[in-house]
């Protein structure tokens, strides 16, 4: 690396291409942006158009929460609200100091982001979130090496509890990212209000015993080459199914599978989309499997 690169980036080790974006972001050229909760890479990447840039990574001293007035992942208006973010837990109300001291931080991933993405970030978050500045996050290199630097994350502007708490199909696609870059995190995740307190546990139940929606989600997000753009597809299945005469919010995914012809059937009769082939056979794969960590590990 160049010799006027700060000591610590030298230190790295990292593979060229990412010492390249290092470069590039330390010329103000790219920002180094910390990604957490719903933000998988592979939806970035579809926003993008393009292969992401990152290194797994842990944003110490701070908490994932849920909250907000966001209804984004909230299938048929089923009263579920809020989203992910992140809670200093410094001034988390809701934990005492020994309990912020054993939290083991919000695990993500440090994406190298070009201004141009950058600014189609803020136009689809500006509403909602801030930018800040977060630091340090702790980066994994490929070398190994574990390593702190400074980031930016968008952050909820709200975070008042209400509606019963997030999605299930929230839920998992927070579940999702956390497994993707922080395996050894368990399967359950806590979620949390804005205070840092507790409110209850969720463990990923099984793909048979998720609500249709969260089903949906796990089967969009697996479909390659090009995975469902989130939760705008959900929302889109959901309403060709309440369209043609099923709830989804009563159908259980087992249903749904057996259902396929008929519901396709039903869509082709007022002239709407069928549920392709390639959704269907990944929908008949899950529910075949018995652990989740398993199906996460074949994607």
């Amino acid at each position: 690396m160049d010799d006027n690169l700060p000591k610590a980036i030298k230190q790295l080790n990292l593979d060229p291409q990412t010492e390249k974006m290092f470069r590039r972001c330390l010329n103000l050229e790219y920002r180094f942006m910390f990604f957490y909760g719903t933000d998988t890479p592979e939806q970035l990447e579809l926003k993008f158009g393009q292969k992401l840039t990152r290194l797994g990574a842990i944003l110490p001293e701070h908490v994932l929460a849920f909250g907000g007035p966001d209804e984004s992942w909230s299938a048929r208006n089923d009263g579920r609200k809020g989203g992910p973010s992140i809670v200093d837990t410094r001034w988390c109300s809701g934990l005492t100091p020994a309990e912020a001291q054993r939290l083991p931080g919000v695990p993500g991933y440090v994406a190298f982001v070009s201004p141009q993405h950058f600014r189609m970030l803020w136009n689809l978050n500006a509403l909602e979130y801030d930018i800040r500045s977060v630091q340090p996050v702790i980066i994994r290199t490929p070398s190994g090496r574990t390593d702190p630097i400074p980031a930016q994350a968008f952050v909820r502007r709200q975070m008042d509890w209400s509606g019963g708490g997030p999605a299930d199909a929230c839920m998992c696609a927070t579940l999702r990212l956390i497994k993707q870059h922080a395996s050894a995190f368990p399967g359950t995740l806590a979620i949390r209000n804005e205070t840092g307190r507790l409110v209850y546990k969720w463990s990923m139940p099984g793909f048979k015993e998720l609500p249709l929606p969260a089903f949906l989600y796990e089967v969009g997000s697996r479909k390659t080459p090009k995975p469902w753009a989130m939760p705008k597809t959900i929302d889109q299945v959901c309403a060709k199914l309440l369209y043609v005469g099923y709830d989804p919010l009563r159908m259980d995914p087992e249903t749904f599978v057996r259902k396929i012809d008929e519901i396709n059937r039903k869509l082709q009769e007022h002239g709407k989309p069928v549920i392709g082939d390639s959704v269907v056979e990944i929908a008949k794969r899950l529910l075949r499997q018995v652990h989740y960590t398993t199906s996460l590990a074949r994607n």
